[in-house]
């Protein structure tokens, strides 16, 4: 069937819920729905991200971000709030707003399809970034590379994906290479590193996080993610180091 353009993103998810078909997003739907950017397109058949069929939406996706210090390693948050999870370590990141899909278009008018999907999450995960640690890449997106987790042809397996190159399950992913300067050394309100060595380097973090650490072996940062988003950046974390898109 073709992509649906006339009829509004709040309509048409109400459309969605009311038809008996649907049974209040049923994964067994035959049919998946793609709405990338608010384009709306009903595609038969195609089986998608965990292998059901599903509903997507614009706000379904997420952004998160490996920042990486050439001499320090990966910065991972530390969470505690989640008493589901107990103590954890999380990366940058979370949803990609509605909002963010709107600048994407805003700043390269004409732009669809996937293109519209990565610049939106690319600004996404900026935003995110900001919000959790007070690196400010929102200026600066050409810093934001995405990583790689899927070879043209799929994976070893043979499990191909039907996605962006950096997207596993509606979760994208980008790195971004950081120096002292994107930390901070003085001021209110900051929280010093968890590293009893990098305790002068510092940040401006949410409310959702208490802390965080420069973990320097990179092998090991997968595994240390594990409880983090029901262990999909753990699973795309692999594929990347795997095929060294991260180094």
């Amino acid at each position: 069937m073709t992509a649906i353009h006339t009829l509004t993103h709040h309509y048409i998810k109400q459309l969605f819920l009311s038809s008996q078909l649907l049974n209040s997003y049923d994964r067994t739907l035959l049919g998946v729905v793609n709405l990338y950017a608010r384009d709306f397109t009903f595609i038969t058949g195609q089986q998608r991200l965990d292998q059901k069929h599903c509903i997507m939406t614009a706000e379904d996706y997420k952004a998160f971000v490996v920042p990486i210090h050439p001499d320090h390693g990966v910065l991972l948050l530390y969470c505690t709030r989640k008493k589901s999870k107990g103590p954890h370590h999380q990366l940058p990141g979370g949803r990609v707003d509605p909002e963010d899909f709107d600048l994407a278009v805003e700043k390269n008018p004409g732009i669809d399809g996937e293109n519209r999907l990565l610049a939106a999450c690319t600004i996404g995960a900026a935003r995110e970034l900001f919000e959790e640690t007070g690196i400010d890449l929102r200026a600066s997106l050409d810093r934001l590379k995405p990583i790689q987790i899927w070879n043209s042809s799929g994976d070893e397996g043979g499990e191909k994906n039907n996605g962006l190159s950096c997207e596993l399950e509606q979760r994208v992913f980008f790195s971004v290479d950081i120096s002292d300067a994107d930390l901070r050394t003085t001021g209110l309100g900051l929280v010093k590193a968890m590293n009893e060595d990098l305790s002068h380097l510092m940040l401006k973090l949410s409310h959702e996080h208490q802390g965080f650490v420069f973990e320097p072996s990179l092998v090991k940062v997968p595994d240390m993610l594990e409880k983090h988003s029901r262990g999909k950046i753990t699973m795309a974390l692999k594929k990347a180091i795997e095929l060294g898109s991260i180094k």
